[in-house]
């Protein structure tokens, strides 16, 4: 990336013993609290819209879970959140997708139910950026501070939503007819 070489954690420290743990702790040297995932194997997660998704877990790499100001990351927080609020359906845009087998991976490790995951395409400006919270496309009112009609809101929205329906009507029925043994 612009000639910049991207580093991953090489799990140093996961074979430093017991005593140069406490030493290090003793000696104030700060640390972080990092997921172990796997170099070998896979993980597959099932989204709603893109069906079954299978990655190489030496694509995944240890993120850290808290950091060393001792507060979570956004990434274990999520899991965590939506575990105790009882999440049990995350809709989010599909820039999501390539974290979501390391969140599976948590919810699996604390022997949690994995939500049901849909990712969808995102929504874009004329400039074909996302919407943003940061650049004021952050509501609805926002947009009919803009001059926008509520109607056209509403229409534009479910535009989105039924160009969405297609894609999950046929994979339901493309499974349905597996199940009742029309397709093999």
């Amino acid at each position: 990336m612009d000639g910049k070489e991207i580093t991953v954690y090489d799990k140093h420290c996961l074979s430093l013993s017991k005593e140069e743990i406490e030493a290090n702790l003793a000696a104030g040297k700060p640390f972080v609290i990092r997921q172990n995932n796997p170099k070998e194997g896979t993980t597959t997660f099932h989204d709603e819209l893109y069906g079954d998704i299978t990655v190489d877990n030496s694509q995944l790499d240890d993120m850290i879970l808290i950091k060393s100001d001792g507060y979570p990351t956004y990434n274990f927080a999520n899991v965590v959140d939506d575990h105790t609020m009882n999440i049990t359906h995350v809709v989010r845009g599909n820039e999501y997708l390539s974290s979501s087998p390391k969140y599976v991976r948590l919810y699996e490790a604390f022997g949690w139910q994995v939500p049901v995951y849909i990712h969808l395409p995102l929504i874009t400006d004329e400039n074909h950026k996302k919407l943003s919270k940061r650049s004021g496309h952050a509501s609805f009112e926002d947009l009919i501070d803009q001059g926008f009609i509520t109607e056209a809101i509403v229409n534009y929205v479910a535009l989105l939503v039924f160009m969405m329906l297609p894609f999950l009507v046929a994979r339901r029925l493309k499974e349905a007819l597996i199940h009742y043994k029309y397709l093999p």
